[in-house]
């Protein structure tokens, strides 16, 4: 997970803004003014475009190299499409998009706001840019959208294209398109989006098993262990990261030194600059009897990610969710079967508005059927 730095200057389309000074909406929109755009008013002169395949870009070139973390995107009054919205880098070939560049992320068309600037996670696209290099952000409209659902603006175009034929050609647009990417630089990144870290005993021995969404200069964990009857941590193994990574990646270490009673575990991310941080601790108890619970999130309030942590009783199908105040679905963080024992799971709410959320536990128990269910308020705030 990469996160932005308040107070440090982050560039964009057209130059620096400061982060603490805009983001300063109490939802996933940023508030933009002609100070923040420099030589652009979004209050007069937009149109909508965007329809029917086509695709558009606009170019950038970042005075300092390091990762594209978030694309701002300033949606029209209409939103109406047959999916999600996909959204990619591109490099530069004489001024028009080249080939995509890490990989493409798509976002939920439900969860934008119409004549704001949205700020959506983007440090899943895994995507390096260099100083002085010209790029290009690619929105890619999905197939049979009839409604437009990008503003541009009547103010000089800096690169603006436009390609009716999946990017075979790109033809000049007179305007400028309300897309952004930021640029977050190198060492603001924190390497590692933990989003799972659970254990269980079998014959005596304790596997635990975790994973990471994306991974930027990881070069491993550190397994660290405590005894109840000692306050020092030790560290009982090794397990190489995977560098850099914009894909899910399942690690697992097994302990076959823990000799029963209560054991807790943690893990130590290590950066391959030497810089670490630690996960939460779980707990493994040899004589405990579990039950079904499942634990306040922490923290909360949260921004823009929290923790869950669970206890199963019995090998169970277990499924979370989280739903709005409105009772819908927003998403699912795991479902599938694991084991008796501690777990835990994270939810990163970045691209979703501020307010109460409500995570919602449920479990099936693989031996007798038994099924429990519980629910946690979450508070989300901007």
């Amino acid at each position: 997970m990469i996160t932005l730095r308040p107070g440090t200057n982050y560039t964009w389309g057209y130059g620096k803004l400061n982060i603490f000074r805009a983001m300063v909406s109490a939802t996933n929109s940023l508030s933009v003014t002609n100070e923040l755009l420099e030589t652009q008013d979004w209050t007069t002169g937009y149109n909508n475009v965007g329809t029917n395949d086509n695709w558009l870009s606009e170019k950038f070139t970042p005075t300092i190299s390091g990762k594209v973390t978030d694309v701002l995107f300033y949606p029209g009054t209409s939103i109406s499409l047959t999916g999600d919205i996909p959204i990619e880098i591109w490099t530069d070939n004489s001024g028009s998009p080249n080939a995509i560049t890490g990989s493409t992320v798509s976002f939920d068309q439900n969860a934008l706001l119409p004549f704001s600037w949205n700020k959506l996670y983007f440090s899943s696209g895994n995507v390096s840019v260099t100083a002085g290099t010209p790029y290009h952000v690619v929105l890619k409209i999905p197939s049979g959208s009839t409604n437009r659902i990008v503003t541009d603006n009547s103010g000089t175009a800096t690169g603006s294209k436009y390609s009716a034929n999946s990017g075979s050609t790109w033809s000049s647009y007179s305007n400028d398109f309300g897309i952004r990417a930021v640029v977050t630089p190198l060492e603001s990144a924190v390497p590692v989006e933990l989003v799972s870290f659970s254990g269980k005993i079998i014959n005596n021995s304790v596997i635990l098993n975790w994973s990471t969404a994306t991974e930027v200069n990881n070069y491993g964990f550190d397994v660290e262990s405590k005894r109840t009857s000692t306050d020092k941590w030790t560290t009982i193994g090794f397990i190489n990261g995977h560098g850099n990574s914009n894909s899910p990646k399942n690690y697992s270490y097994v302990d076959n030194s823990a000799e029963g009673g209560l054991v807790k575990y943690r893990l130590k991310q290590i950066d391959t600059d030497g810089s670490f941080e630690y996960s939460d601790e779980i707990e493994i108890s040899f004589n405990k009897a579990y039950k079904y619970s499942l634990e306040q999130n922490h923290p909360n309030p949260f921004n823009p990610t929290t923790m869950l942590n669970y206890t199963i009783k019995s090998d169970s199908k277990v499924v979370i969710e989280i739903y709005n105040s409105l009772g819908q679905k927003v998403v699912e963080l795991f479902s599938g079967t694991q084991s008796t024992g501690t777990h835990s799971v994270s939810w990163n709410a970045t691209g979703y508005s501020s307010g109460t959320y409500f995570a919602r536990f449920n479990a099936t128990s693989l031996s007798n059927h038994e099924t429990f269910s519980e629910i946690k308020k979450l508070l989300l705030l901007k």
